[in-house]
């Protein structure tokens, strides 16, 4: 399968709406937030959580799709600097608020329309017939580790979200004149003199004293927080054990290549035209074939005979001749024969027309996937085996390790681990091949977290088709690290606590200097180091990338001759900006640009639709997220 076919199925497309709902969303978001009832979840939206272990699924498929697309090798802490994490997590939040509207709601999804969104994507579809394959559908997920319930859950979400978010900005058209408007507001310029400062302009911060240091984690507690690690003990067997000991022979594969073409399921089945005339009896059937045998056209026949309009069945399989007995009569001979047959609704003439033969792969083209199939079905029965002596083992009183001897599996110990499946070094647990590692396995990790120590599980499936058994052999308590567990981790924060706050008292007293009446430039000339002057032009339609977000809003909102400070382009810096001057757009709006002008309006009165939206999403449902455990999981250090 091509790597396009498979970045196909690794993300469900949700319109555009539903990012602008997330841009919009992000806005009213708790961070840094601690809550009992969160402690496995990497956001809360209401009552509802998205778990570290989800989020750190998503994240892992949308990164290496990034990677593989853009041939690049970005790392998980660089994905959290340039918002890239954070986008995702956003994305999940605005999907699970959706989804709790829509249950809201009582918006519902039929599973008609699931079915015909499965048939609609191309990589679903047989090659040969170009028809929806069930068995093409989850060879393809598995082929890309997809989770098929996952997936189908994913796609009825899709239709559940569209269905809610559609129906907020339906039927809306911005006037012209509104987007003349707005386009004079767009292409307004506004030419600027901005001032960066950087932490270089500030002394360096001493290193902190332990005291200090210590009185800094115990007000960040969170941060600072070993999560519990469980040792365990486990029997786990999954199809990717059993299959590579699998033996197929030729006959075998053959005969359910027959098998399966006798059944219909695969190629594409015989179709043909057909006219099925209703006779009123035998004597009066039989007649009527000969007519048509000596040549004479249907209409004439019927006309003779007084029958009732005869029925046509253009390009249809048997199936869809509703009496069976006409139907095979139908099937059985060849294109232009005449026939009478007694069926069930009585005597017909059956004519047979056009015939689309059957079609079918060659058994060379199906070979590989009938001897998977096989060995799945085969390897299937033998882990039923397995699972089956193991079960009796323990209701005989048997321990892990001898259930496992008496069904010839084997018992692994995993050293401790978090519920994130990270060891104490920080080693995740994610595999190798077709090894699915236990941080890749939500159902074993669920009970290994969720059960008491010494006592052995009753058998249950894993994530990959398999089945397990877990003892929880010692638990570590989640605590509060040390100060010298943290030392660095804790000093580095600190410096740069104070540094930004430095910075922010700088920045502040250097724009009252200038709101007195001094110049950037005069203000630029009693400082050494970290400080840089620019005279730019800047646009609504444009992020200039030396400005800070927040300061570019500001820049936009005030007037002529007066000056902004905020937050930088990066998090220690410091932008003090002067209005100079303001320019508007006297041009005219017309033609083509016009109409795409409107068209943009049009999205901007959605837009504030989706915001009252949004508004109403937030006021039912806080949203908290928690940039600390994002930070922990990705690996980012300050």
């Amino acid at each position: 399968m091509s790597n396009k076919s498979g970045k196909t199925l690794k993300t469900i497309g949700i319109s555009i709406i539903i990012v602008l709902l997330t841009i919009g969303l992000s806005l009213f978001m708790i961070t840094d937030a601690f809550s009992p009832s969160g402690q496995n979840a990497m956001a809360m939206v209401g009552k509802k959580e998205i778990s570290i272990q989800k989020f750190d699924t998503t994240f892992s498929r949308r990164l290496a799709d990034f990677n593989e697309a853009n041939g690049a090798r970005m790392t998980s802490p660089e994905a959290y600097e340039r918002g890239f994490a954070q986008n995702i997590l956003n994305e999940m939040i605005t999907q699970t608020a959706l989804e709790i509207d829509a249950e809201t709601l009582e918006v519902g999804v039929a599973k008609k329309l699931i079915r015909e969104r499965l048939e609609s994507i191309p990589v679903f579809q047989d090659e040969l017939t170009g028809e929806f394959s069930e068995g093409k559908m989850n060879s393809v997920l598995a082929n890309n580790r997809i989770v098929r319930d996952d997936y189908l859950e994913g796609v009825k979400t899709e239709l559940l979200i569209n269905q809610v978010v559609s129906g907020t900005i339906a039927g809306i058209k911005a006037p012209l004149q509104y987007a003349e408007q707005r386009y004079k507001f767009l292409t307004e310029q506004r030419k600027i003199s901005v001032m960066t400062l950087t932490a270089d302009a500030i002394p360096a911060p001493e290193t902190p004293s332990d005291e200090v240091l210590q009185a800094y984690i115990d007000e960040n507690v969170a941060t600072f927080t070993a999560p519990e690690y469980r040792s365990f003990s486990m029997l786990r067997i999954e199809l990717t054990d059993i299959s590579p000991d699998i033996k197929i022979s030729e006959d075998e594969v053959r005969a359910q290549y027959d098998y399966k073409v006798e059944v219909g399921q695969v190629g594409t089945p015989e179709f043909r035209s057909v006219t099925l005339i209703n006779a009123t009896n035998e004597t009066l059937a039989i007649e009527a074939v000969g007519a048509l045998e000596s040549g004479k056209a249907v209409a004439d026949v019927v006309t003779q005979f007084g029958f009732l309009e005869p029925t046509e069945y253009t390009d249809v399989e048997q199936s869809a001749i509703i009496d069976p007995a006409a139907a095979a009569t139908a099937f059985a001979g060849k294109t232009g024969d005449v026939a009478a047959v007694e069926g069930k609704l009585g005597w017909f003439v059956v004519v047979i027309g056009d015939i689309t033969p059957a079609t079918f792969p060659t058994f060379e083209d199906m070979r590989e996937e009938l001897e998977l199939d096989l060995k799945k079905d085969q390897a299937t029965g033998k882990l039923y085996e397995v699972t089956d002596l193991v079960e009796t083992a323990f209701d005989e009183g048997n321990t892990l390790e001898e259930a496992a001897l008496k069904a010839g599996a084997s018992v692994s110990s995993v050293d401790y681990i978090s519920r994130l499946g990270e060891t104490q070094d920080g080693l995740k647990l994610d595999g190798i091949s077709d090894i699915t590692g236990v941080a890749k396995d939500e159902a074993i990790l669920t009970e290994v977290f969720t059960n008491e120590a010494g006592y052995e599980t009753d058998i249950f499936d894993t994530s990959k088709e398999g089945y397990a058994s877990i003892r929880v052999d010692d638990i570590i308590e989640t605590r509060v690290k040390t100060l010298d567990e943290v030392r660095d981790l804790a000093v580095n924060m600190w410096k740069a606590e104070q540094v930004d706050s430095a910075l922010n008292a700088l920045a502040t007293e250097l724009k009252a200097r200038a709101d007195a009446g001094e110049s950037l430039k005069e203000i630029k000339d009693t400082l050494t180091d970290g400080v840089t002057l620019d005279d730019i032009v800047i646009v609504r339609s444009a992020q200039a990338p030396s400005l800070g977000a927040s300061v570019t809003v500001r820049a936009f909102e005030a007037r002529e001759g007066e000056v902004v400070r905020g937050q930088g382009p990066l998090r220690l810096t410091r932008n003090i900006v002067s209005i100079n001057d303001i320019i508007a757009n006297s041009d005219n709006l017309a033609g083509g640009f016009a109409d795409a002008m409107q068209t943009q309006a049009t999205e901007a009165i959605s837009s504030d639709i989706q915001q009252a939206y949004r508004l109403a999403l937030v006021t039912d449902n806080e949203i908290i997220t928690f940039d600390e455990k994002l930070k922990r999981q990705l690996g980012v250090t300050e």
